[in-house]
């Protein structure tokens, strides 16, 4: 998150109107809720992990086992089953 000055991007009432409640201290602004973005979505961590999970379950088809994938990714056997096996149902969901 980057910060700016309010002098240089607000009219000089606003900031005055401001400085009435907060003066010398930072306050975050958020943002308007129908241009929020969803976790991961800015930085691509999403779509990695999406990917990731993809590349799991094609390689458990292909006859991996889940201690072996669980090493490969360096996640715990449990978190191998929830992508194989959780995010079956919700991607179903999703298709239909």
């Amino acid at each position: 998150m980057s910060y700016m000055k309010a002098e240089e991007c607000l009219p000089v009432e606003l900031v005055k109107e401001i400085q009435k409640y907060i003066q010398g201290s930072q306050i975050y602004i958020p943002r308007i809720e129908e241009t929020r973005l969803s976790w991961g979505e800015k930085n691509g961590t999403r779509e990695k992990i999406r990917a990731r999970n993809e590349d799991i379950r094609q390689l458990k088809q292909e006859g991996w086992t889940i201690n072996g994938l669980a090493d490969e990714y360096n996640l715990s056997p449990d978190s191998i089953r929830k992508i194989l096996y959780c995010n079956k149902e919700s991607r179903e969901r999703k298709a239909s």
